[in-house]
């Protein structure tokens, strides 16, 4: 995909877990440090969806959970009421996540199980990230239904919770975001459906990964960017500097394919274009283009 500044890359879950991986083992970049920053982008988009009123961040026990603790440190340190619950048992945290739980001010996690809250401004989605894949089970799964049942905006934390990042197939429950906040670059599965429908708004932010990263991208979206690889026709211009297009299919009897795709073509602008057909259809297929 190089050589094309108009395509924006996606990152699957492999290539993101090796450019977090390059980031923090070849450029230096502590891990911790990413999880504030993507905690802190959480927040700010929390503060944009509901400028006001209580909040809830619904955690699991991944680097994602721990994406969600730093939201809800942040989100309590700048005066606002934050419940955080949470799908596992608060013991399992580890690594970052659990530097994090350490860090959270005011009121511990609680069970999702055991507690009930009033519909708030906004429910966080910090349950699983884009390294989950298949159908979540047990009480991950009660809580995805919580929160889509809970009947309050919904900020996706990097992927929406039970969307495969990578395809954005749902295999079970999913949360059905209003917004997602996604970092480094969007995923797939944001733009792929059904995960893209229940993504709601993304944004795309920055936390500090340098460029560079060695990974190849197979997907990408196209830009504006693309618009300027156009071919313009200009006073010397002639037919076959206007776009050239080889249209090649059909069989005897259906050659209705060709032909539509052919005057498309002609009609979008291209200056020269060829037919390619089987012989035995070529009377056919003149007579069909001719009387479009």
């Amino acid at each position: 995909m190089s050589g094309r500044p108009w395509l924006e890359p996606l990152y699957d879950a492999t290539q993101m877990r090796a450019t977090d991986a390059w980031a923090i083992g070849e450029r230096g970049v502590p891990s911790l440090e990413l999880m504030e920053r993507a905690g802190a982008a959480a927040a700010r988009e929390a503060e944009r969806l509901a400028p006001r009123g209580s909040l809830v961040v619904v955690i699991g026990k991944g680097n994602n959970g721990g994406d969600g603790l730093v939201a809800a440190r942040l989100l309590r340190e700048r005066g606002r009421a934050v419940a955080v619950l949470a799908a596992c048992d608060p013991a399992q945290l580890a690594g970052d996540a659990r530097a994090n739980l350490e860090r959270l001010p005011g009121e511990p996690p609680q069970p999702i199980a055991e507690v009930t809250v009033e519909r708030p401004a906004l429910l966080v989605d910090a349950l699983l990230g884009t390294g989950a894949s298949g159908e979540p089970h047990g009480i991950v799964a009660e809580a995805i239904r919580a929160i889509n049942g809970a009947g309050a905006p919904v900020l996706a934390v990097d992927v929406p919770s039970g969307v495969d990042a990578s395809s954005g197939e749902v295999a079970g429950a999913a949360v059905s975001a209003t917004a997602t906040v996604t970092f480094h670059a969007a995923k797939p599965g944001l733009w792929i459906e059904p995960g893209r429908g229940r993504a709601g708004r993304v944004r795309v932010v920055d936390i500090g990964i340098p460029a560079g990263a060695p990974v190849e991208h197979r997907a990408g979206l196209i830009g504006d960017g693309v618009i300027a690889t156009i071919p313009r026709r200009g006073v010397h211009s002639t037919k076959f500097t206007s776009g050239r297009v080889l249209v090649a299919g059909g069989s005897p009897g259906l050659t209705g394919a060709p032909c539509l795709a052919a005057l498309a073509a002609a009609r979008a602008g291209a200056g020269y274009v060829t037919v390619c057909v089987p012989s035995a259809s070529r009377p056919s297929s003149s007579r069909a283009c001719s009387s479009r």
